[in-house]
Parts: structure tokens; sequence; C-alpha cells
């Protein structure tokens, strides 16, 4: 099957991030450059970053803004970034910048990263907990600049309670264009992206740094406890913080993108178009990749080799 693909769809040439993108990948960002490689490569890497009393800080912090009177607990998948409570997102923010920060920005070069700021991440112990295949959004000019999502567990994750699956190679499947504003092209083929994601499977404290492109998901969580971790982003310093958007006012088959800061998505309605103090850098013409199912197999199916 490999070598059938492979002489039809060349790595090099077929999937629409091509090499000549992929030298974002060579510029200075993290102090070890094992770990730009691992992310140029398979579109993760995996290292240890807290330690048991940073984690157990963070354990007891969640603990006290998760049962918190305004706060909405379901037995969904919770984002302390989605709370509809401005103060319990806040809240979060203060104790991971607090907690997490420092630790992360041993793992960048001096001047080279901007750290933004991260959010809890919860799986509850339910059968609705299932995370289907999708991309965090995109907060950078992806074809010229690198960013990561760190993804810390502050709780030992297995496939049993829900630990993070990712697409092989899928940070360079081209959809560069990703908010909560922007409708994700490959929605209709996640049945596709179930059979080829891999779970990753961690120690509490690890961090999972993945190319903010990566396809991911996450099935339910069986055990008896909630799976908790924290995700935190970071850019290229030289990269402005971007916000693209799709609404009633923008131009057909264009995406808008807005210079924005982390107060807007803790403080602000961050699924309205963003206004006075955040501006408008542009107007771009919508990506369209022309997805069908046959192309996402041979996506992944590349990804993968």
């Amino acid at each position: 099957m490999f070598e059938f693909i492979n002489n039809i769809l060349p790595f090099k040439k077929n999937l629409p991030i091509d090499e000549t993108h992929l030298l974002k990948y060579d510029q200075d960002f993290f102090v070890d450059k094992s770990i730009q490689n691992e992310i140029k490569q398979k579109g993760f890497a995996v290292r240890k970053l807290l330690g048991n009393e940073q984690v157990n800080l963070l354990k007891n912090d969640f603990s006290d803004i998760f049962e918190r009177e305004d706060n909405e607990i379901t037995e969904l998948f919770w984002n302390s970034g989605r709370a509809k409570s401005t103060i319990v997102r806040n809240m979060a923010r203060t104790t991971i910048k607090k907690n997490v920060q420092p630790y992360l920005e041993k793992f960048f070069l001096p001047n080279k990263a901007d750290l933004m700021g991260g959010v809890f991440v919860v799986k509850p112990p339910s059968s609705t907990s299932e995370l289907n295949p999708h991309q965090d959004s995109s907060h950078v000019e992806e074809n010229q600049f690198m960013s990561v999502y760190a993804w810390c567990t502050l709780t030992d994750v297995t496939i049993n309670n829900g630990a993070l699956h990712i697409i092989l190679g899928s940070h360079r499947f081209g959809n560069t264009q990703r908010s909560l504003n922007v409708p994700w092209q490959f929605a209709p083929y996640t049945d596709v992206l179930w059979q080829y994601a891999q779970p990753v499977e961690m120690k509490a404290g690890e961090v999972l740094f993945f190319d903010s492109a990566a396809i991911h998901c996450s099935p339910i969580n069986k055990s008896q406890d909630y799976r908790l971790a924290v995700n935190f982003f970071v850019k290229q310093k030289a990269a402005d913080f971007l916000h693209y958007y799709v609404g009633e006012e923008t131009n057909k088959n264009h995406v808008e993108k807005f210079i924005v800061d982390m107060d807007f998505f803790y403080d602000k309605d961050f699924e309205k178009r963003p206004s006075d103090p955040y501006f408008k850098k542009g107007e771009e013409k919508n990506v369209d990749l022309h997805l069908n199912k046959k192309k996402v197999i041979q996506f992944c199916e590349l990804g993968k080799a």
C-alpha cells in the first residue's frame, strides 16, 4: 500500500504544505533542536515538564475553579477558555501562568518565543466525553511562522481514560485559516480521520508539544476519574497574534485576519467580530482544499509514511 501511494503521490510534492513552507521549522525557536525536528517530521514531540509539586498545585487550583457556582459542569469535555464566566477563565489563566509558564520558558530560546497563555482541558468520566478529530485555532500565518500548543497532562493518560490521539503528518494538510468562526473543511471526514489517529500515552507532568495545525482527538474517558491537562499556546515572537474570522460582513469566499491579544479570549465574546481596540490586518481568499474522502485518505497515508 505504501509503495503504491508513494508512487502516485510523492510525499514532498502532494501535501498542501510543501518543502518551501517547512523552512519555518529551521528558524530559532526551541532550545533543543531535536524537538523542532520531531514536530517538523511527525507533528509533535513529548518531553518532561512539571514535577509532582507543580502538578498537585495545579490540580488543587483546578478543583477550586471547577467547583465554583458560576461554572457550568456537564458530562461533556470542558475547556476553561470556553467558560461563560470571565472570572473562571481568568482564574485558570492566573494559576497556569504561575505554575506552568516558568517551566515552559526553559524550552524556548530567549527573545524568540511568546508564551501567550493556557487553559485547563478536562475529560470527565462519561460516555459522552469523546472529542472528535479537530484542529485548534491558528493564531499566526502558518506558512511563515512556527507555533505550537503545549499540552501538559496532570494525570497519567492512557487509551482507557481518553489519551490524546494525533494524525501523523496532519500539520501539513494545508488548512491554515482556523477558528470557531471558520467552518472546518475536514468536518465531513471525521470517520476517516479516526482510523488514522494514533494514541499518545503520557505520564503526569509530561508535555506534548504539537504543531498548531496538527489534527487531534480523544476517545471517551472510561475510567472513574477526570483526565486533566493544561493546553498552552506558544508562537514565534516575530509573528503577529491573529484571529481568523468569517461573518456576515466578510466578503464571499474570504477570511478576515485581526490582530488581537490574549485578553480578547479571556475577557471578550471571542465568537463575535473583533472591535476596538483590535484592528483588521487584512482579508485573504479562503483556501479551499477541495476535499473528498479519497483525498483525505491519501493525505493521511502520506502523513503516516
